[in-house]
């Protein structure tokens, strides 16, 4: 079955930390160069171009002053689209050993005019890899990677500093979750599965419920079909943390290695190519197979020069208060430093 994407092929120039947003009969999809000298404007016929700059909104360091341990994996972000509190985890990994892993919230009266390395609050969590978050109007929700569950804390224990959390049980395990509406949630529920030679992102509605016992788990809501999204060529990674915003979609980042140009650099590729999906879930889905509604994807390519750029990849999205896009993750220039960043998509 050939499933089409909606993707425009996009024009290289290294010239500014910009995105070129191109539109062209709705299909859209952007690109972001690097170099540090002057950005420009390019139009060409038949297409309308908007123009987007990358703006650097927050460094979220590895290791506060007053710590002694470095969480040097900037996994998701959450911010509240109203009075602008932001929840950054950052992880600190052992490797083969997700069970060790700890995570720091850190909450952040902004994402703009604070100290990064003063979080009003900070509280370590045990979730494994730690690369999911979803937030509520109440509780902020993870997912515990190695077992069958989804952990909450509420945000008033997190402005008071209480590390009391809150287990719930999911039926199956999961990497990745958002906040849909009222108790519904929306959680992967597979990777790379194969309908008639193309492979797919699974996805299921779940809801929250109190069982028999007393007890919060999450049950597959009633009178909804999983829905899924052909996923891009196999050297594309996993899907990282989801975001549904309503109104404007489902976002998927999921970030891939490109080759270097340069013979001298060293063999391999470097993380520095994004590909971020946007769903309407909330239209009518393109077919149904498999009882599975299939969705098309708009393509958001983020991309940087992997000459320039050792890492840059994106781990979650989420929205301004001014409705601009937001993005999160490990940035890393060649034979430079390691920078985590809360960066914007800004309309220029």
């Amino acid at each position: 079955m050939v499933q089409k994407r909606w993707k425009i092929d996009l024009w290289s120039f290294q010239q500014g930390d910009k995105s070129i947003i191109k539109i062209w009969q709705n299909k859209w999809s952007a690109t972001e160069e690097v170099a540090d000298s002057q950005w420009k404007r390019q139009k060409r016929s038949r297409l309308m171009t908007d123009t987007y700059e990358v703006v650097d909104m927050m460094d979220v360091p590895d290791t506060l002053s007053e710590d002694s341990i470095s969480y040097t994996n900037f996994g998701c972000f959450a911010v509240d689209p109203i009075n602008k509190h932001t929840f950054c985890l950052k992880t600190h990994t052992v490797d083969g050993e997700p069970k060790k892993n700890r995570s720091q919230l850190r909450y952040y009266e902004s994402y703009t005019g604070v100290d990064p390395d003063k979080p009003k609050q900070k509280l370590v969590l045990q979730l494994g890899h730690g690369n999911t978050m979803a937030l509520t109007e109440k509780y902020i929700y993870f997912v515990v990677s190695y077992e069958k569950t989804v952990r909450r804390i509420s945000r008033k224990n997190v402005s008071m500093g209480k590390n009391i959390t809150e287990d719930i049980i999911l039926p199956f395990k999961t990497t990745s979750l958002t906040y849909y509406s009222g108790k519904e949630f929306i959680v992967k529920i597979d990777n790379h599965y194969n309908i008639e030679g193309d492979y797919y992102e699974v996805f299921r509605y779940v809801t929250l419920v109190t069982n028999a016992n007393g007890k919060k788990e999450f049950k597959q809501s009633d009178g909804r079909r999983d829905f899924a999204v052909r996923r891009p060529a196999t050297q594309v990674s996993n899907i990282q943390d989801i975001f549904y915003k309503k109104g404007f979609g489902l976002f998927l980042p999921l970030p891939y290695k490109t080759l270097r140009s340069d013979p001298e650099g060293g063999e391999g590729a470097n993380l520095v190519k994004n590909k971020i999906m946007k769903i309407n879930i909330d239209g009518n889905p393109s077919q149904t197979i498999n009882n599975i509604n299939i969705y098309q994807a708009v393509d958001i390519d983020i991309n940087r020069s992997p000459d320039i750029y050792e890492k840059y990849e994106i781990e979650s999205v989420a929205f301004s208060n001014k409705n601009n896009l937001l993005f999160c993750g490990n940035f890393k220039k060649v034979n430079k430093n390691s920078t985590d960043k809360i960066k914007c998509y800004k309309k220029v």
